[in-house]
Order: C-alpha cells, then structure tokens, then sequence
C-alpha cells in the first residue's frame, strides 16, 4: 500500500503542469493529459456583428479560414438580429460555439430569451466587458457589476435547458481592482482575466506574466479555475507592444502551451482578424483584414492538426521518460491520444524580442541558442519528430531510436515529439 501511495504522489509531481522536465537522466512516469483538451482549450474573440468591418464585409473568407483552422469556440457578443444569428449558426453547425455577454441591469428573464435565441451553440456567458471602465461614471461599479454577476448566474443556472453553459466571472481591465469585487466564487463557474504580457515572451515572470495576473483575480474568485478571455500581440510597429509576425507565430502556440499547463481550461486570443478601424487594438488579428492568414495563424492551425483527437474522455497512462541534458529554460507538454500515442511539446521559454524604449515602441530580435536534449523512452518502439518549417508548418524530421534514447533539438518554437 505504501509502494503504491508513493507512485501516486510521483505521477501528481510529474504531471504536465511542471514548468520544464526532468534532467537528472533517471527514468520516471510522466502524467499526461488528454490531447484534446490542449485543442478544446483554443479560442479567439471575433466580431461577426460589427457592420462595416471585416468580419462582415469578408465574411466568406474569414468565415472559411475559421473553420479551417480547427479552432472550436469563438467570443463574440451583440444583440442577436437574423444575420449575426445566421453567421453563428453556420459556424456552430461547423462545430464552432460562442459566447453571449450581458450588460448591466439585465433581467432574468432577457438572459433567458436571448440564450434561447442563441441556442444551441452557445458554451459561455459573461457579465458587462471591462466594466471598470465606467467608474468615473458608475462611482458603485463593483457593486453593480457584483450584482450583474449574481442574477447573471442565478438565472443561467435555474434553467436547466443552460446546463452546459459555463458562467465566467466578470474581466476587467485593471486587473488589481477585482479586490474591490468582493468574494464571487458561488456566482461562478470560472474567473475570467484578460492579460497579454506586451511584447513579452509568453512564460515572462514580469508584473504582467501569468502568475502575477492569476493572483490578482484570486482576490474575487479563491479556487474556481480561470479562463483567459482575452490575450494575444499585435504587429502594427507604430503601436507599443509590437513585434514581428515571425516571432508572433512562436509566441501565440507557446501561450496556449504555458497557460494550459498552469491550468487554464480556455485560452482565447484577441482576436481572430485585423479591424484597421479600430486603432488602438486593430492590429491584433491571426488573419489581416482582407482574410489573409498571418504566420500565427498557421502555426497554430498546423499544431491543431497535429494534436486534434476527437472523442470522449479517456484515462490517461502515465508515460516512462526522462530528458537528459535538458536546460532551465526547456519546458514541456505531455498529451495522450486515444490510439496510445503520446505527444511530447517541447520548447525553449525565452524571449526573442527586446523593447528599446520606455514605451515598449519598437524592439530588437535575440538570438536564441538551439539546445541538444536526449530523451530516454525504454517503452516506445516508434518516433516522429515534428518542427516548424519555413511556412510554419509542423513537418516530421528524421528520427532513430537507439537503446531507448532519441537524441533532439530544441528552439524557441514548439516541437512535437511523437511517441509509439
């Protein structure tokens, strides 16, 4: 019994959400998790209902690259007229969910008639976007908000036609003012935050990284799981933040990767095409204005491709691995498919952009220095090793397997290492 408790408390250490795996060259069991839920756990916000945008100017473009890509939630919001239920129903017929948004002092009964309306293809409901913004206006916005949130539940969850729906907590735009919220957890399924770290590297510990943000939304929701509705990093070079669409296509799967192993059942990237009419946030797209893919966008299509595997829920089997050589700054993603194969996601969690002003306008490349690693797998009898081409697209290299050792290079770029 003691020899069997050890081996549970070893496989929960070496779960999927360790920062980076092991080096010490021993042999261990690794815990992996489903490989769908990395793909379930891909979304993008969107603006089907916005006239004159994009979105609905190259809707059959942007409609067609969406359900291509194998992207399966989008967020979008608005009042549900015949055509922007039409666009949703013909994403949601593809297998594409959506979100629906209330605003402040909505009833019981409007949450309940729009749902309808949206149904069946709806998956998450919110409260007022960023309402903080309104607190010069609304000196009592955290109540109002706290408010919305209660009836917002209440509502959805009386119904039980909505079991499915998840209710998020509110997001807001200054992320140290969910302290003011008060204690919302029992009106809410999940936390919701919206944080990009800038031109940061996805796994930046800086004041605006993962942790730092998860922490301060810890102030309203204690234990609930958080979902990152919002985050993502634009390429427009006269705006702060910016950074090259090269260095994006590394970031963007890198983000999934970090924020699925610190545990975020959801990670949507604003958003999925550019909007030049929106100035400040307009440049942020997977796909440009005209519907055209940018290399993020494909690297994170190749990656769904890759990793998809449909079904129910299965148990995972631990895997037997150990990595040797492997530097601090490797970290890791452990899936398992239905047919037993295992999908290792390797990569190196360093920046490769520096901002040069105060204002983080403009930046210089780093050079980043690939790592030779040995993987010892005495289990596995066939591998493939996937990287990045130059079109960003994941493509099997040559791979041996020698006495359970396989030796691999690893970059800045997510790498797939495929195990039999």
């Amino acid at each position: 019994m003691l020899k069997y408790l050890a081996l549970i408390v070893l496989l929960m250490i070496l779960g999927s959400s360790m920062p980076s795996v092991m080096a010490d060259g021993s042999v261990a069991a690794m815990m992996p998790k489903e490989a769908d839920s990395f793909v379930d756990a891909i979304g993008v916000d969107s603006h089907f209902n916005y006239n004159g945008s994009p979105y609905v100017q190259m809707w059959p473009v942007i409609r067609d690259e969406l359900v291509s890509s194998g992207i399966r939630h989008i967020r979008d919001g608005g009042r549900p007229n015949p055509e922007y239920l039409s666009r949703l129903t013909y994403l949601g017929e593809h297998g594409i969910k959506h979100a629906a948004g209330f605003d402040i002092d909505v009833t019981p009964e409007y949450i309940r008639k729009t749902l309808l309306t949206y149904a069946p293809f709806v998956d998450f409901v919110e409260p007022a976007n960023e309402y903080d913004h309104h607190r010069t206006q609304d000196p009592n916005w955290a109540l109002d908000l706290a408010r919305e949130q209660q009836v917002l539940y209440n509502a959805v969850r009386a119904d039980p036609s909505f079991h499915d729906v998840t209710v998020l907590g509110p997001a807001l735009a200054t992320q140290p003012l969910y302290n003011q919220l008060g204690n919302l957890e029992m009106f809410e399924d999940a936390a919701n935050i919206h944080n990009a770290t800038c031109n940061r590297n996805p796994g930046t510990n800086r004041n605006f990284g993962i942790a730092a943000i998860s922490n301060d939304v810890r102030a309203s929701t204690p234990t609930k799981p958080i979902w990152t509705t919002e985050t993502g990093y634009t390429d427009d070079p006269s705006r702060g933040c910016a950074i090259p669409d090269d260095i994006i296509a590394k970031y963007d799967p890198r983000t999934v990767a970090e924020r699925f192993n610190y545990g975020e059942p959801k990670i949507y990237f604003y958003q999925l095409a550019d909007m030049p009419s929106d100035i400040a946030f307009g440049a942020l797209g997977l796909l440009d204005a005209d519907g055209r893919p940018k290399p993020q966008f494909t690297a994170l299509k190749s990656l769904i491709s890759l990793i998809s595997d449909r079904g129910p829920d299965f148990p995972v089997k631990p895997l037997a691995i150990s990595i040797e050589n492997a530097p601090d700054a490797l970290h890791h993603t452990l899936l398992e498919k239905r047919s037993g194969t295992y999908e290792l996601l390797l990569w190196l969690e360093v920046p490769t952009w520096k901002p040069i002003s105060a204002n983080n306008v403009g930046g210089v490349r780093i050079p980043v220095q690939s790592a030779s690693i040995t993987a010892h797998v005495p289990d596995v009898s066939a591998a493939k090793y996937y990287t990045y081409d130059s079109n960003w697209q994941l493509s099997a290299a040559p791979i041996q397997i020698s006495d359970g050792h396989i030796q691999l290079n690893v970059t800045d770029s997510i790498s797939v290492l495929e195990l039999k």
